[in-house]
């Protein structure tokens, strides 16, 4: 196909250039040197000026410039630009398109027309081809992403990203006593990691009402009951709940011992506005009870069967790395305890049969420890260990004058036994049992941060002819007689370190200061029937499996009121050996007053999720608008009780934007 020879003047945009070999004067709006120093449209370096590094003969493709290549195009694509053509045979425009086959339809690319005029085919006219990738919310380059590698910081196009960091190598370093921090040291480095205490941030204990069908809410710290809550369908002695078991966060599963045996569970905050109203309708204490499954921070019921007892909260380690969190509940009629998955109360299939499950406790290494049955090997401490895919039990027969009734484990993995004349103590490690001399019959026992234990029933209190109560040493196993008029059938620890008891099918509970066992510290009133005797805060359950620990820090943008703040994303620089595990929540107000009743999403889970994390995803999803502070919440733990986790920075980016209008 031959090329018409010639001056051929063309415009894409508001470019021009010369078309022609060298020589070609050009037909434009004057010389080359009137047209500055160079007019290249497809910025291949020849066009039209002094500036250019030749005449270009196709200057809408950026791969042809010369009139050989323009030669060769034109036996390539005879419909090429400058290429001759017949009016007669192509008297209607046609579609064009000069850049790469696949960039055609992506992003900003889009074709254009060429026409025949004067024997030779126009430019194509109208195209857009890929230019460089400018931040413009738009794919320039047409390769199917937008704004790729010319965002700011703040994963946006403004010029005024700023970023916030806190920990090593930052301006301000971490203060492991900021508010609501707990569990956590300073690294020699200056990072944060555990420092072997129970670090947590929930203040609550949750009692039992047997005789009501409800359970408590009660904040350890004001000591005023927060909600209330049904147990069941049935109420009252029909569905008779008892034991309750508490995670991490707070949040409770209670069990009943009605025929049906239900478990169910109440979150202690944060619970989800199930209508959407924009309101969560939950209970704020006495006079204030839901009909059942309508209070809003109910979360599930499960039935397990009846005379459903023993319960216990287990956090472990899937086989993906990824924390997974269940709940054990014993049904003393059917000899059976059955494992359910704590987010949405569905039971997995996994039982362990034949055994008693009075009581239920976890403890070290994924540890259940129960009762055994009576026609399975005789009475005895049952030990199951959660990650045999068997959950095989070993039984360890109780020496003489140990019963069953009671039971806790410390943070040694020691298993605390009540319920005859003789408390025992049952030491894993050496596979040996120790009688304590100077106490006697009790009902619930608890343990504190350093492993001393709790028990007994004040003389007034009507159970068990009225023996203590006591504190015993857990490393002398020295009894000590409280002398304050407290005791009761269930015992607690809370955690900030306040001793609770709740006296038997009572009305009310008293608390202990452990440093003043001659006077009670304070009592709660107002309860129905109150009957329970398990981990009531769930202190028990992390003093005695996993290590916890809790930083919090708030970032202010800065950004005034009439300007909008725009939180990008959240980073982190952490050593999470296997084993160990970090969680990252967050929540957003623009005042101190509207973050404390904010609602928190958790953003991150390590493993497997990996830093940074998209707050603006993040928030657009959870349906928040983002204020100007931003408050985070990391929890670091070790699931192995070996390894600990060591997080050595954070840090936030964000931006604002002027409210117009």
């Amino acid at each position: 196909m031959a090329r018409t020879i010639g001056s051929l003047f063309f415009a894409l945009g508001v470019a021009g250039c010369a078309c022609g070999g060298p020589g070609d004067t050009g037909t434009g709006p004057g010389d080359d040197d009137d047209i500055g120093e160079c007019s290249d449209v497809d910025l291949d370096g020849y066009g039209a000026g002094t500036g250019c590094d030749g005449s270009d003969c196709d200057d809408s493709n950026p791969d042809v410039w010369d009139e050989a290549q323009c030669d060769a195009l034109c036996d390539e694509d005879p419909h090429a630009t400058g290429c001759e053509c017949s009016l007669a045979d192509n008297p209607e425009p046609e579609i064009c398109y000069s850049g790469p086959a696949e960039t055609l339809g992506t992003g900003d690319c889009r074709a254009g027309l060429r026409t025949c005029q004067d024997g030779e085919w126009s430019p194509c006219e109208g195209q857009v081809l890929p230019s460089d990738e400018i931040c413009d919310s738009t794919d320039n380059n047409c390769d199917g992403q937008v704004d790729e590698g010319v965002l700011s910081d703040c994963g946006d196009c403004s010029s005024d990203c700023e970023e916030d960091c806190v920990g090593i190598g930052c301006d301000d370093p971490f203060d492991p006593e900021n508010e609501g921090s707990s569990g956590i040291v300073m690294t020699p480095e200056g990072g944060l990691t555990l420092d072997g205490e129970t670090g947590v941030r929930n203040y609550v204990i949750w009692i039992a009402n047997s005789s009501e069908g409800t359970v408590s809410k009660i904040n350890t710290r004001t000591r005023e009951e927060e909600g209330r809550y049904r147990t069941g369908p049935g109420g009252g002695w029909g569905d008779s709940p008892s034991r309750t078991t508490v995670n991490y966060n707070g949040d409770v599963v209670v069990a009943n011992r009605g025929a049906i045996g239900e478990a169910t569970r109440y979150d202690a905050s944060d619970c989800e506005d199930a209508d959407g109203d924009g309101d969560v309708e939950t209970s704020t204490g006495v006079g204030d009870v839901y009909a059942w499954q309508d209070d809003e921070c109910w979360r599930w019921t499960t039935a397990v069967g009846g005379g459903a007892r023993g319960s216990g909260f287990e956090i472990r380690l899937g086989l993906d790395g990824v924390v997974e969190e269940y709940v054990w509940v014993g049904s003393s009629n059917t000899s059976i305890i059955k494992e359910i998955a704590a987010e949405d109360g569905e039971l997995t299939g996994r039982e362990i049969p034949g055994v008693n499950p009075y009581g239920l406790a976890m403890g070290p290494d994924n540890m259940l420890w129960t009762f055994n049955g009576w026609a399975a090997g005789g009475s005895g401490l049952a030990g199951v260990s959660t990650l045999d895919d068997d959950l095989e039990k070993v039984v360890h027969p109780f020496p003489a004058g140990v019963g069953q009734y009671g039971i806790t484990c410390d943070s040694q993995g020691r298993v605390w036994v009540t319920g005859s004349a003789t408390i025992g103590r049952y030491n894993s490690v050496d596979d040996e049992w120790e009688s304590i001399v100077g106490a006697g019959m009790s009902g619930g026992i608890a343990v504190d941060g350093d492993d001393n234990a709790w028990t007994g029933e004040h003389a007034s209190m009507g159970w068990g002819g009225g023996a203590g109560p006591w504190t015993i040493d857990g490393e002398t196993l020295e009894v000590t007689e409280i002398t304050a008029a407290v005791g009761g059938h269930g015992w607690a620890v809370d955690f900030d370190g306040f001793v609770w008891s709740v006296p038997f099918v009572g009305n009310l509970a008293y608390v202990l200061d452990p440093d003043n066992l001659d006077d009670e510290d304070g009592r709660v009133e107002g309860l129905v029937g109150a009957y329970t005797y398990s981990d009531m805060t769930g202190f028990q359950l992390i003093n005695a499996t996993n290590p916890l620990g809790i930083y919090m820090h708030v970032f202010d943008s800065g950004c005034g009121a009439d300007v909008e703040t725009h939180w990008a994303e959240l980073e982190w620089e952490a050593i999470i050996p296997a084993g160990t595990s970090l969680r990252v929540a967050v929540r957003t107000a623009d005042t101190l007053a509207a973050l404390a009743v904010a609602t928190t999403i958790e953003v991150a889970v390590v493993p497997p999720d990996e830093s940074p994390v998209d707050l603006t995803q993040a928030f657009e999803d959870a349906g928040i608008t983002p204020g100007a502070l931003l408050h985070t919440e990391w929890t670091l733990q070790s699931l192995n009780r070996e390894d600990n986790p060591i997080l050595n920075s954070i840090s936030a980016s964000h931006s604002c934007e002027v409210i117009i209008g």
